[in-house]
């Protein structure tokens, strides 16, 4: 058996957002998890993927992490775990291999409690199935940045206003329909655009981001 051990309240809070970006396409079980692949330095990251959009966070972890990778309703589930200590406490990740019936098990144990949460998995959509791997993401990274021009600038946007901005062309959009965004400069408002509609978003400071953040992780 191996095992290794997230805590609690970011492994959930990874969970979540993870779900966002995972396929809910059932014909495409192995995008339709969220994937935990690990890092070196005691850290793992947390990745999910439906083809078109795609996250990744790395968080800390105790032990010697591996891959796996947890269904969609299994990831779902370990939303609503509750820990003793209110959620600052630790999830032990830990996997079996294949029992007389030919089903895997994902079990999920919370440090310093009894209690165990876990599913059994049919081997269709098993994380240890080799015909159905997750996708490379770190090969398809270095390729992106292999072949992409280094940008002149970078440009900073608050996550609530540019999501504003995509929720609202994604309301009005066809299927076949994009939207077309003009980046000006690091300090110009970038221009985005789809048939009639035209909208604008502010960039934001990145000097005065980066001291915020730095003051945040001080405290």
């Amino acid at each position: 058996m191996l095992e290794f051990t997230i805590e609690t309240k970011a492994f959930r809070k990874a969970l979540r957002t993870a779900l966002a970006f995972a396929s809910d396409d059932d014909t495409q079980p192995m995008l339709s998890v969220v994937r935990l692949e690990p890092a070196g330095d005691g850290k793992v990251e947390v990745v999910a993927t439906d083809r078109y959009a795609m996250s990744m966070e790395t968080l800390p972890a105790g032990g010697e992490a591996f891959g796996v990778s947890i269904p969609r309703d299994v990831a779902g589930h370990l939303l609503n775990l509750r820990t003793p200590n209110r959620g600052n406490g630790s999830l032990t990740v830990i996997t079996t291999t294949p029992d007389d019936s030919g089903d895997d098990q994902i079990m999920i144990r919370i440090a310093g409690d009894v209690s165990i949460t876990g599913q059994t998995v049919d081997t269709s959509v098993s994380f240890t199935d080799a015909g159905f791997e997750f996708v490379n993401y770190r090969q398809l990274l270095a390729k992106i940045e292999a072949e992409a021009e280094p940008p002149a600038e970078l440009v900073g946007f608050t996550p609530r206003f540019l999501g504003k901005v995509c929720e609202a062309f994604a309301a009005r959009a066809w299927d076949k329909e994009v939207m077309r965004m003009a980046f000006r400069g690091a300090h110009t408002g970038v221009s985005v655009e789809m048939g009639t509609l035209r909208a604008l978003v502010m960039p934001a400071n990145l000097e005065a981001a980066g001291r915020l953040a730095s003051e945040m992780a001080n405290t």
